[in-house]
């Protein structure tokens, strides 16, 4: 089930803030000339360019690979058994970053993970009588997460828009980005569930800028754990097959922007008493249900016909 809104909102759990300083601690107390990273191989001035080499134009490639250590990535990788992941920066669009993840076994280079982001300007819509300047965001353009050597099972069968079974590891990637806007100094991190599966798996930590969209998807999550999986539920709501029984017509997922709110201005934005109940309020209005017969099938593989 979702967490609801404040949880989301709580300060990050004690072991990855103190993570987040052990990982400072490091860089500040190496000595010089060892083999471990410093301050500048992690990081760069935040007023470089994005056209450098460093994603962002903060982050260097030996940078990002001591972060995902540090959080348990790699280690994850290794236990779903992905072999030494190979970090490749594409930082050619000055402002269009690309991070990939792959894996040479034998010939063949897979890919588990790929990370297209640059920064924006979003206008914040005003809350009751309160009015919200710019809010300035890591914009998600494309988030991919796989294991290329899993098959699909009974168990965890293919979901719409899916090559691969995942990795199971969003949670860890969420915390990053998390601690990433946080030192961009950026009041969040944004992008767009395509799938009503996506939108509950971001909602574990990202909110519909939309009070009203939050509140759907909250009357989702709730039927979801009612009565519906969410492989029946994402299958139904891709070919069609979802109706709301209030107004009788089929339920559409709408693509909206979500976000990871990091600053003080978007947890007081997300945590307005006028956002808390707007999101309520629709939650209510929204019955759902399945087309009676509906049923998805697969092939021997669990992929979907």
């Amino acid at each position: 089930m979702l967490p609801d809104i404040n949880t989301i909102l709580k300060p990050r759990p004690k072991k990855y803030r103190n993570l987040v300083k052990h990982i400072q601690q490091d860089l500040l107390f190496q000595e010089s000339g060892s083999f471990s990273l410093t301050q500048e191989d992690l990081f760069n001035d935040l007023t470089a360019s994005r056209g450098t080499s460093r994603f962002m134009g903060v982050f260097s490639t030996r940078g990002i690979e001591f972060i995902l250590r540090k959080f348990g990535y790699f280690d994850h990788l290794k236990r779903v058994g992905l072999p030494k992941p190979i970090i490749t920066l594409d930082t050619n669009d000055p402002f269009k970053h690309r991070i990939q993840v792959s894996h040479q076994i034998g010939e063949k280079l897979y890919l588990s993970g790929e990370l297209v982001m640059r920064r924006s300007t979003f206008k914040t819509p005003s809350v009751g009588e309160k009015k919200y300047p710019p809010a300035d965001l890591l914009l998600i353009e494309w988030f991919l997460l796989q294991n290329p050597l899993k098959k699909f099972s009974r168990r965890r069968s293919q979901l719409p828009g899916q090559d691969f079974p995942g990795l199971g590891i969003s949670n860890i990637i969420f915390e990053i980005f998390y601690w990433m806007a946080k030192r961009l100094c950026a009041d969040g991190v944004v992008l767009v569930p395509n799938y009503l599966h996506t939108g509950i798996f971001y909602g574990r930590r990202f909110l519909f800028i939309n009070p009203e969209r939050q509140g759907t998807l909250s009357a989702i999550d709730k039927i979801r754990n009612i009565k519906y999986s969410l492989n029946q539920l994402s299958w139904a709501c891709a070919e069609g097959q979802i109706i709301d029984k209030i107004t009788d017509s089929v339920f559409l997922w709408k693509p909206a922007p979500m976000v990871l709110p990091v600053s003080k201005l978007a947890r007081e934005y997300f945590g307005s008493e006028v956002y808390l109940n707007k999101a309520k309020l629709s939650q209510k209005k929204l019955d759902l249900k399945i087309n009676r017969g509906y049923k998805k099938h697969f092939n021997s593989n669990w992929k979907a016909i």
